[in-house]
């Protein structure tokens, strides 16, 4: 049996690998969405869609180095698990607040700050904990597996908004 297939069968890395995947296509719905609901449902002017963009990347600069020293203390399973929890519950809060009519500019730019900060702790969580799972001789493999479908979401993503969007 090949890496390529036994890789799948490490402890842990199918899961890891599954979560990754749809992970993937909801920060691709979040990444392009978000932008889109501001500009066409909400009218954002030029200053606060600068505003929405530095809110969506911010976290980077203002928490990498502090996350990455916490996460050094912690489980790096399960502050993955709780980031991607955090980013599902912020994306899941736009539909709900569009739907009652309570949706704003304000609303998505902490709802992008709040995407960010988990996106901060969720990288950093998810770059170190590839070599814990997996073996030496299979992390090339699933790293590779895992970029691959990353790569296939970045490809697929927008279509799959733009549908979305249409609904």
């Amino acid at each position: 049996m090949s890496k390529q297939q036994s890789v799948v069968r490490q402890p842990g890395f199918l899961a890891l690998w599954i979560g990754q995947s749809v992970s993937a296509v909801g920060s691709q719905i979040s990444g392009i969405a978000i932008p889109v609901i501001a500009v066409t449902f909400l009218g954002a002017t030029e200053w606060e869609m600068g505003l929405l963009t530095a809110a969506d990347t911010s976290a980077f600069l203002i928490f990498g180095l502090l996350a990455g020293a916490l996460v050094d203390r912690w489980i790096k399973r399960r502050v993955m698990l709780v980031a991607d929890l955090v980013r599902m519950l912020a994306v899941a809060l736009v539909p709900i607040l569009w739907f009652f009519g309570l949706l704003n500019i304000y609303q998505l730019m902490v709802i992008g700050a709040v995407l960010s900060v988990a996106t901060v702790f969720f990288d950093v969580s998810y770059q170190s904990y590839i070599p814990i799972l997996l073996p030496k001789e299979y992390i090339g493999v699933g790293n590779a597996r895992l970029e691959t479908t990353g790569q296939i979401s970045g490809i697929a993503g927008p279509g799959l908004v733009g549908a979305l969007l249409q609904v």
